[in-house]
């Protein structure tokens, strides 16, 4: 949900596949995030997914050159500090 430009879907409110939280009270699931928001998740809590997701993409023998550098944007659009520093990591 990082990189959606439009609204994910929300389900009808009161219909079966709405989502309800731990205290019962139902949430709307927004893609509201301010940049720097996005980059504290992204730094703080994705990194290790991030680099783990792209150590799977290097290993996968049945993906493309082609889907593997489209994942590899979607990355650097969606959290480009992580993926820089990624970088710098593997060039040391």
């Amino acid at each position: 949900m990082l990189g959606e430009k439009e609204e994910p879907y929300t389900p009808a409110v009161g219909s079966e596949s709405e989502r309800v939280n731990a205290r019962g009270s139902k949430l709307i699931v927004r893609n509201n995030l301010s940049q720097h928001s996005q980059a504290i998740l992204c730094q703080f809590f994705l990194k290790d997914e991030i680099r783990l997701y792209l150590n799977l993409l290097n290993r996968a023998v049945n993906l493309s050159d082609n889907d593997i550098r489209d994942a590899l944007i979607d990355v650097q659009k969606s959290c480009p500090s992580v993926a820089e520093s990624l970088v710098k990591d593997r060039n040391v």
